[in-house]
């Protein structure tokens, strides 16, 4: 058995339909427009679907992506009420959460499981088979396509826990002291600080922001280590920065597992964590392994 979770369910799905020899029967509640990318069927493969009007009006099944699988020779059939998510291979079946969709293979997390066990393949076969009551032709899809509503539902995304990474080869070791900002500093947070917030929060979970003035602006998606009045701080990485006049903020997301990690001065100096008047940039591995201190 083989389990796909997050992201990896619909690239294992994909290429194992593309490259099957024999029928495939699949029972998959909903359809989205790129469902023929997702799932490859051919000629004389089966597929269940809800296809109800209600289905169609929430916007959970488009009848314009079933179109190509009719076209394809594909035997489409609607179940109305179907949730459940099945693809069956002649030597292998898939049964997990994701739908046919851009949301499920790009936007959310999915968990899927593989079986090559030849009796649980047999029953999956026989319940797919048995959901084949109401069958799906061009003439029903075109009755249902004026039902597709003009304003698509928002879909919900998935977003990544914040972690410490694993194959860093760049880190910015940056030398900081507590004082009062200047004006134009003061300014350069207020222009950034809700944008920077928000876009923290649509990339990832689990983590805290702060926000820092530095002398130039740093890249988004660099990771830095803070080392406050000598005391070295747990990683983030940038998120947002903002500029006015002179002045320079950027806001750092630090994964909430090692947030309150930290090194005094003595300490950051016996594990080799620079001290720089402002920027040390790391590169190569000695960059992976400062952050693996904070783990």
């Amino acid at each position: 058995m083989a389990v796909y979770v997050r992201r990896e369910p619909w690239p294992a799905i994909t290429s194992a339909v593309d490259s099957a020899n024999g029928r495939v029967r699949a029972a998959i509640a909903y359809f989205g427009t790129d469902s023929h990318e997702l799932l490859p069927l051919k000629e004389g493969d089966t597929l269940v679907c809800d296809v109800s009007e209600r289905a169609v009006k929430n916007g959970s099944t488009n009848p314009t992506a079933l179109k190509e699988f009719v076209d394809e020779g594909v035997d489409v059939w609607s179940y109305e009420g179907l949730h459940a998510k099945v693809v069956v291979l002649p030597r292998r079946a898939f049964v997990g959460s994701a739908n046919a969709s851009r949301n499920s293979s790009e936007r959310l997390f999915e968990a899927v499981i593989e079986t090559t066990d030849t009796d649980e393949i047999r029953d999956l076969r026989a319940f797919v088979n048995d959901l084949c009551v109401k069958p799906i032709d061009l003439k029903e899809l075109t009755r249902l396509k004026p039902l597709i509503p003009k304003r698509p539902r928002p879909s919900p995304v998935a977003r990544d826990l914040l972690e410490l990474p694993e194959n860093l080869d760049r880190l910015e070791v940056l030398s900081l002291s507590k004082y009062k900002w200047s004006a134009s500093e003061v300014r350069a947070w207020e222009l950034g600080d809700k944008k920077a917030r928000k876009e923290a929060k649509r990339r990832y979970s689990g983590f805290r922001v702060n926000e820092v003035s530095v002398d130039e602006p740093l890249d988004e998606g660099l990771w830095v280590v803070q080392v406050v009045d000598g005391r070295a701080l747990s990683p983030g990485v940038v998120v947002y920065a903002s500029s006015y006049r002179n002045a320079h903020v950027v806001w750092l997301a630090r994964p909430n597992e090692v947030a309150k990690r930290s090194f005094t001065s003595t300490e950051r100096a016996t594990h080799g964590i620079p001290d720089p008047a402002t920027y040390t940039l790391i590169n190569g591995p000695e960059a992976q392994r400062i952050v693996d201190l904070f783990r």
